[in-house]
């Protein structure tokens, strides 16, 4: 638990910077294998943009809809999150991550890749034992195992603020993560993320 608290508090600092970039924050469900539930919050910092204009061509489309407007930018995000396995654990992540996002201005649709990297701490929620000195095992209590985690995404969503002027976004983010070390090896499992994003000027 300390050592969660310290990268947290790590993660926080270095986004604390520069109060003055563009930022946001994310509430979502995450579930772990879809149906495993959990939450996730996110503070996202963006790190560079670009604006790129192109006029349609085709049938005569700029009269009607404008010139095709699209934002490029790269992020970096801090995640803190928890998802339960029934009968089995239950799971804390601190995870960064670095992304990049393009953005069509006329809807505000946009679309998402990033990679992760992290800590996940797993809580046992099923009566664990280890070989002791005697005949019987012993039981161990608030059993768990830290790991080493990666995750790799992509996700689409709207951003409300290029129609409707709202300062909100919602994201679906399908996720691979792989942890290690799990009984000497590493295990990959998938995600779903689905969540709203709050901008902060």
């Amino acid at each position: 638990m300390k050592n969660i608290l310290s990268i947290a508090c790590a993660i926080f600092c270095l986004f604390s910077l520069e109060s003055q970039a563009q930022s946001s924050v994310g509430l979502s469900y995450f579930g772990e294998s879809i149906i495993n539930p959990g939450m996730k919050a996110t503070y996202e910092y963006s790190l560079w943009s670009k604006r790129k204009s192109k006029p349609r061509w085709l049938f005569n489309r700029n009269d009607k809809l404008g010139t095709k407007v699209k934002t490029q930018e790269t992020f970096v995000t801090g995640n803190l999150g928890f998802y339960n396995v029934a009968n089995s654990h239950s799971a804390i992540l601190l995870i960064s991550e670095f992304g990049y996002r393009r953005t069509k201005h006329r809807k505000g649709s946009f679309l998402e890749t990033s990679l992760g990297l992290g800590y996940q701490q797993r809580i046992y929620n099923i009566d664990t034992y280890q070989l002791g000195i005697g005949t019987e095992p012993d039981k161990l209590e608030a059993a768990g195992q830290a790991q080493f985690l990666t995750t790799l995404s992509f996700g689409f969503g709207r951003n409300l603020g290029y129609r409707r002027n709202i300062p909100l976004s919602w994201f679906v983010k399908p996720t691979l993560m792989l942890a290690m070390p799990q009984a000497h090896t590493a295990v990959p499992s998938a995600a779903l993320e689905i969540g709203l994003r709050y901008f902060i000027k």
